[in-house]
């Protein structure tokens, strides 16, 4: 933040916060409320495919390099068709409803039904009851079981209302432990230009086809500001991209949040002038005692004809409970996002702050032993249908995992799926790195599928929200970074009249690992996220490795690589293409930053270039960051040797971000 060791300084100011990026609930109980039979509620019903199989078979082909079908989307209609119900099954549901009123949606195959209290029990013969949390956040379950008539039974797969399989107790001597917080010498503030030079992406380079659209979800009634959108582009020096809003809720740019202020300002900033939507949702899973609305999100994405092409989601939940509490949404949402698979378009999700442990101390209200002592995968990451990104930072001279208790403020997220089987694309990447596990049989089902994917830097970034400067933290920061990148690669396919990304899990784990990814292998995800600055740590967790790991995935993408590759993906995974120019780096400008921060000095020189003010584009122009810097640096090492350890005293806040009071996503 000092521009020059001696200039003035501009103080970014940070706040503690929790994001809604990764809530927690209290325990659930019955509601002292009691129902009133006139009360108004919505509820769903999972109607059955005629062929149940055709959509897992479609996502197979589409996905599958040595067929035919590969990277050859459908449209809406298709896909649609895929998952259709028997001809008599929605005229059967509707009689039996009666009167009431009814949304039928193609993509979700639900029906949305809206009853009164009474209704409801009178169709279902049960009776319904109130459950809420201490965050008072509520919802209706039945707590008999339901019946529904034999005649409409063959064409239901489920119904929203169902008991839960348990709702979660309140934990008893619930600890929490602290350890010693690593004093960082790499504390540097993150913005796109240092995110293009760790990972190789041309300072130039800009979205020119139209067709290459993202989009980043925003869910809890949070917004963002174009004013300080505005702001971040004058000071990154970043081109003003159109941006439109879409979903069922209005932005309050009044009051705007962390969460999405940080999606929208490094989406565009990363993706240069490519055209992203904001995807507004009010509302709450409606299935069970959780909180984000993914399947609606989903559902209306897939009712337009012409939907964004990559979608940034920095929002999870606890994947056990979910299992336990909904399966059927989980399901619901999985068979959404092998729909948006097949109609070419790339989802990528947020891995989680709290390291292996998960949100079971935190949501499940598990005390930390308990937690400690199994895995707790998070969802939709977990998802084999989606790409997972895991969070890094900057230590010692070099990238590695984002660890809270070094640090990092949060730990990355990763494990094995409790629920998912390892799908065939990831089988090679992680024998090798299951195989030397050292964890005990109980701790994670091993045979489950691996996340994250891949990962990039996620601590410390600079970002603008409601006219402040704050310093954010979390999976929710490398998210949208990824997804930006896979916008330019779309950009690059379109343009070369090539269909777009869509599934990227098939390429990332299909292309050559030592070409494509900077490999992560150091640091862990034992630690779990900070909290009123003390980060429990557990005895298990994950280590980096060579290749894929638990923490780190494939590793950090290395941009110019991965562009090669993707641009031909369909020869290079076909074994067609054996001669694949790889781009050689000059001036490798990642490797001057991370020479540059195991020195003090040159950290202090490299981030106050970073983050000043006003001065990125002719620092960019210049070549600072390059061989030049360097050089300069090491000019002037002799003479700054010598004051130094005075303008450190002098200046220590400005040199280092503020260990311990940045926000966390």
């Amino acid at each position: 933040m000092l521009p020059l060791l001696w200039l003035v300084a501009v103080v970014v100011a940070v706040e503690a916060a929790t994001s809604p990026a990764f809530r927690a609930h209290g325990p659930w109980a019955p509601s002292r409320r009691a129902l009133s039979e006139d009360e108004r509620v919505a509820w769903w019903i999972g109607v059955k495919a005629a062929r149940p199989h055709a959509l897992d078979d479609a996502f197979a082909n589409v996905t599958t390099p040595s067929h035919p079908r590969f990277m050859r989307y459908l449209s809406r209609a298709a896909v649609d068709a895929l998952t259709q119900p028997e001809a008599a099954a929605l005229p059967a549901l509707t009689a039996w409803l009666g009167q009431l009123n009814t949304t039928y949606s193609a993509a979700s195959n639900l029906l949305v039904v809206e009853s009164s209290i009474h209704e409801l029990e009178t169709l279902l013969d049960t009776t319904l009851r109130e459950f809420a949390a201490s965050d008072a956040h509520r919802v209706i379950k039945a707590t008999t079981p339901i019946h529904v008539p034999d005649v409409v039974a063959a064409y239901v797969e489920f119904v929203s209302v169902t008991l839960p399989a348990s709702i979660v107790p309140s934990a008893t001597d619930a600890t929490t432990t602290s350890h010693p917080s690593r004093r960082l010498d790499t504390n540097t503030l993150i913005t796109p230009t240092v995110l293009r030079g760790l990972y190789h992406i041309p300072a130039d380079l800009v979205v020119t086809d139209a067709r290459a659209t993202q989009s980043f979800a925003v869910f809890f009634e949070a917004s963002y500001s174009e004013a300080d959108l505005i702001d971040f582009n004058t000071t990154m020096n970043t081109p003003r991209a159109p941006l439109a809003q879409r979903g069922n809720r209005p932005n309050d740019p009044r009051s705007p949040h962390a969460e999405p202020s940080l999606d929208v300002q490094y989406l565009t900033a990363m993706a240069p002038l490519a055209t992203t939507y904001a995807w507004l949702m009010r509302g709450r899973n409606p299935f069970s005692a959780l909180d984000e609305p993914f399947v609606a999100w989903a559902d209306d994405i897939l009712s337009r004809s012409s939907p964004p092409l990559v979608h940034s989601i920095s929002y999870a939940d606890d994947e056990r409970h979910l299992a336990a509490n909904a399966p059927n949404y989980l399901r619901s949402l999985d068979r959404l996002l092998q729909k948006m698979a097949l109609r070419g378009l790339t989802v990528i999700v947020a891995s989680g702050d709290d390291g292996a442990m998960g949100l079971q101390h935190r949501q499940r209200n598990m005390s930390l032993a308990a937690a400690c002592a199994q895995g707790g995968p998070q969802w939709p990451a977990s998802s084999p249908f989606v790409t997972s990104v895991g969070a890094t930072m900057l230590l010692d001279g070099d990238e590695t995992v984002c660890m809270a208790d070094h640090g990092g403020r949060i730990t990355s997220g990763g494990g094995f799926s409790s629920v998912y089987a390892q799908p065939a694309y990831q089988t090679r990447a992680l024998a090798s790195y299951v195989a030397q596990l050292q964890v005990p049989a109980t701790y994670a089902n091993l045979s489950g599928r691996g996340y994250p994917d891949v990962s990039a830097i996620g601590a410390h970034y600079r970002v603008r929200v409601n006219g402040t400067w704050r310093v954010i933290s979390g999976t929710s920061a490398s998210t949208p970074v990824l997804a930006a990148m896979v916008t330019l690669w779309n950009d690059a396919r379109l343009n070369a009249g090539k269909s777009p990304v869509g599934f990227l899990n098939t390429l990332l784990y299909g292309f050559p690992s030592r070409d494509a990814f900077f490999d992560i292998t150091t640091g862990d995800n034992r630690a779990g996220k900070r909290h009123q600055d003390k980060a429990p740590r557990c005895s298990h967790g994950y280590d980096a490795a060579h290749g894929w790991d638990a923490a780190t995935g494939l590793g950090a993408p290395r941009f110019d690589a991965l562009l090669s590759l993707v641009l031909h993906a369909e020869d290079v995974l076909r074994g067609n293409m054996t001669a694949l120019t790889i781009p050689v780096v000059v001036n490798d400008t990642r490797t001057s930053l991370l020479a540059a921060t195991k020195s003090s000095v040159m950290q202090s020189v490299v981030k106050s270039v970073v983050t000043s003010m006003g001065t990125a584009s002719w620092l960019r122009g210049a070549g600072i960051f390059g061989g030049t810097l360097v050089l300069l640096v090491g000019l002037a090492t002799a003479v700054m040797t010598l004051c130094v350890k005075l303008c450190r005293r002098r200046h220590a806040r400005y040199e280092k971000v503020p260990t311990g009071h940045d926000t966390t996503l």
